[in-house]
């Protein structure tokens, strides 16, 4: 069967309003003025390219009628783009895509409740730390940053889905984006969740200031990003070990407090977590800071053989109980 026998005209006009193609794949100039107008406000197509291709279309049209409705569009377009309903061109969206990331971020914080607060970064603090950095925008430096692996990849996909339903970023394009950025950052290079998160937020400022595309922004000089990323998101994650006891926090006998979700940035020099690796509970209230903070790293000291003398797993995702490590071996190598 045809498939346009299948699908009307609305039925399209809904897809393209949920599913927000990429530009290219919606038919501007085959489009009639409804099905452009419903496209524009749904964020397919912005608002200088509707404008320009119901201009062209003055002149061919059959009526007076038409060419009324034609200008009517193109004012109701106009008006719609200085409320800011409708977005100006594709250029009108620098700087939402950092937003959008402090955003994701806040909200995913906030997913499993208030447990403890951590210190805002100062951006003092932060610039001192790297101040050798090229950036030293505090609106960057502000942005507020995921604090556990947890949190930064439930705002990884929450980014990727608001940047694709808002229209600010077709979905093949933020996938691709996202693989090569996030994924591509901690899988083949081995990076950490702070070092990660530090490139992710530079591309999107190169983004966002139109040096480079998303699509192509990952090939900007990597090496250099991955460095700075390196030194910037150390230095975040000792800032964000300092948190604010939480009065509402649940007291354990001795008089400490419950563990509080948290533990050791990867990156650091502390020992691997024993209540981890033997998926134990956190009741040994010497593991526990004040606040409740583990004071190790919670990755798996399972002994390897492909890291030489003494060499452990130190993958981030199970602990000794459940090591799938393909080197993993019962005794260290001398």
């Amino acid at each position: 069967m045809d498939v346009s026998q299948a699908i009307d005209s609305s039925d399209l006009r809904f897809l393209n309003k949920v599913d927000h193609q990429n530009d290219a794949g919606f038919d501007v100039p085959g489009a009639t003025v409804e099905e452009l107008m419903d496209a524009t406000q749904a964020g397919i197509v912005d608002g200088a390219t509707a404008i320009a291709d119901l201009a062209r279309r003055i002149p061919g049209a059959a009526t007076a009628d038409d060419r009324g409705i034609l200008t009517a569009s193109i004012t109701a377009l106009k008006a719609l783009m200085d409320t800011g309903i409708v977005l100006k061109s594709s250029q009108a969206s620098n700087g939402n895509l950092l937003k959008l990331w402090g955003l994701a971020v806040k909200r995913a914080s906030t997913v499993g409740g208030p447990i403890s607060k951590a210190l805002e970064p100062d951006v003092a603090d932060i610039e001192a730390i790297s101040s050798d950095m090229t950036r030293t925008s505090k609106s960057i430096l502000q942005i507020r940053r995921a604090d556990n692996e947890q949190v930064f990849d439930t705002a990884v996909y929450m980014w990727s889905t608001l940047a694709h339903a808002l229209g600010i970023m077709p979905l093949e394009i933020s996938s691709h984006f996202i693989f090569e950025v996030v994924f591509s950052t901690r899988l083949k290079y081995k990076e950490n969740f702070w070092t990660t998160q530090e490139y992710l937020v530079d591309c999107l400022d190169l983004i966002d200031r139109d040096v480079c595309k998303a699509s192509v922004v990952a090939n900007h000089d990597r090496n250099l990003m991955i460095d700075k990323a390196r030194r910037l998101g150390a230095g975040f994650a000792s800032v964000m070990a300092k948190k604010v006891v939480d009065p509402n926090a649940v007291p354990v006998e001795g008089g400490g407090v419950a563990w509080n979700g948290r533990f050791q940035p990867t990156s650091s020099k502390a020992n691997c977590c024993p209540a981890f690796n033997r998926n134990k509970a956190h009741d040994n209230p010497k593991f526990l800071t004040a606040d409740g903070t583990c004071r190790f790293r919670h990755v798996c000291n399972h002994w390897v053989t492909d890291k030489g003398p003494s060499g452990r797993c130190h993958y981030q995702d199970h602990g000794w109980h459940n090591c799938t490590n393909p080197n993993k071996c019962d005794q260290a190598l001398a």
